[in-house]
C-alpha cells in the first residue's frame, strides 16, 4: 500500500481553503480542484509499504508538538497551483527526526526536500496568474497531530484513508539556559549562545540579556560556523567546484539534516536530493540551488568569523592554491578540517 505522513485540517480550515479555492475559480483558474476532504499536507511520502503499524510505531516515538500555520502565497509547481504556508521550525525539524527514524530502520521514503503547502489546482491551464492575497490574511491553520495515510486510486480520482493519528504532547514546556542546552546538546555555551544570537533556534527568547530555550527543541544539526561552510558549498558547485563533503569529519546524514535545516531556515531554494548507486550525490542534488537574499546576507554578516564558536581550522584549495568561495568555473576542492574541542 501507498503511504505519507500528513497534516489534516478541520471543518473551518477546509472551509477556508475552500474560500481560496472559490476565488481561484473566479479569477479564472481552472483544472482538476481538489476534493475538499482530500486537502492535506504532506509531510513524508513514504510509497509502498506494507507495515503501517510499524510506521505508527516509529511515529510515536518522535514527540509532535501544536504548530500554528500561516499562509504565504499561492505558487505555481509545474502543473499544479499550491497554497505555500510560512516555515515552522518545530515543523521541520520534527520532520527531519522522521525521516531519521525512517532511515534508520529501512524504511522507503521519497527524499525530497518538505515544503509546507497545501495543493489546490492539479492540470492547471488557463490565462490566472493572480490572486487577491488579502483574502488569505485572516487564516491560520492550528495543526494538533499528525496522521498516517493511505492513498489508492478510486473511480473518480484518489481516495486518502487516515490509518492512524497522532497526537500533540500538552502540557507547560520548561525554558532552560545555554549552559543547561549545551551540556544536554554536547555543546560549548558560546556555540550555543550564538546559535540564538543568529536565528538558528526560532524558539529562543533573551530575557534580561540572557537567553531562555524551550527544553524541548531539538538540537540544531550545524553550528553557525558549518552553516557558513555548507552554504559556501551550495556557491562553489554552482561555479563549477567538486566539494568533498567527506573531509569534513561528518557522517552523510549529518550533512543531509544541516542543509534540510537551512533551507526550513529560509538560507537556500528548495531542492530535491539526488542518490546514486543508494549514495548522496552532492554536485547533482545542489546543482542550480541558489542562496536566497537571506543566505546571502547571512553569509556577507559573519564573513571571515570563525573564532567563536570553537577552536576548529578550515582550509580550502582549488588546484592546489588557497582559495575563497569565489572559485574558478573548473577544479578540484581540497577542504582539509580539524577540530580541536567539541562543538
Amino acid at each position: 500500500m501507498r503511504l505519507f505522513t500528513a497534516i489534516l485540517p478541520d471543518e473551518a480550515e477546509i472551509q477556508a481553503l475552500k474560500t481560496i479555492q472559490d476565488e481561484m475559480k473566479k479569477q479564472g483558474f481552472y483544472g482538476r480542484f481538489t476534493d475538499l476532504y482530500n486537502l492535506h499536507m504532506t509531510l513524508i511520502f513514504i510509497g509502498e509499504y506494507d507495515d503501517p503499524d510499524e510506521v505508527l510505531d516509529l511515529m510515536e516515538e518522535i514527540p509532535f508538538e501544536h504548530v500554528q500555520l500561516k499562509p504565504k502565497e499561492i505558487r505555481k509547481l509545474n502543473d499544479l497551483y499550491a497554497l505555500i504556508f510560512e516555515e515552522d521550525q518545530n515543523l521541520s525539524a520534527y520532520v527531519r527526526k522522521l525521516k531519521r527514524k525512517l532511515e534508520e530502520n529501512g524504511i522507503p521514503y521519497d527524499r525530497k526536500s518538505f515544503l509546507p503547502h497545501v495543493t489546490l489546482l492539479r492540470k492547471a491551464s488557463g490565462k490566472a496568474d493572480r490572486l487577491i492575497q488579502e483574502r488569505m490574511v485572516n487564516f491560520e491553520w492550528d495543526a494538533h497531530g499528525v496522521s498516517l495515510m493511505k492513498s489508492e486510486s478510486g473511480r473518480n480520482g484518489m481516495i486518502y484513508t487516515e490509518l492512524g493519528y497522532i497526537p500533540e504532547e500538552t502540557g507547560e514546556i520548561a525554558m532552560a539556559d545555554t549552559k543547561t542546552m549545551a551540556e544536554k546538546w554536547n555543546m560549548t555555551k558560546k556555540t550555543v549562545a550564538s546559535l540564538c544570537a543568529h536565528g538558528f533556534i526560532p524558539a529562543a527568547d533573551k530575557i534580561n540579556g540572557k537567553w531562555e530555550i524551550p527544553e524541548t527543541v531539538p538540537k540544531p544539526p550545524c553550528s553557525v560556523r558549518f552553516a557558513l561552510r555548507y552554504l559556501s558549498n551550495i556557491e562553489m558547485i554552482n561555479e563549477g567546484a567538486v566539494p568533498k563533503f567527506f573531509l569534513y569529519g561528518k557522517k552523510t546524514e549529518e550533512i543531509v539534516d544541516a542543509y534540510e535545516y537551512l533551507k526550513d531556515l529560509g538560507f537556500c531554494t528548495d531542492f530535491r536530493w539526488i542518490s546514486e548507486d543508494g549514495e548522496i550525490d552532492f554536485q547533482k542534488t545542489f546543482t542550480g540551488v541558489k542562496l536566497t537574499n537571506a543566505g546571502r546576507e547571512f553569509m556577507k554578516k559573519n564573513a571571515g568569523s570563525g573564532s567563536d564558536e570553537d577552536s576548529s581550522s578550515f582550509e580550502i584549495s582549488v588546484n592546489g592554491k588557497a582559495g575563497s568561495s569565489n572559485l574558478p568555473v573548473e577544479g578540484s576542492v581540497n577542504v582539509k578540517y580539524s577540530r580541536k574541542s567539541k562543538e
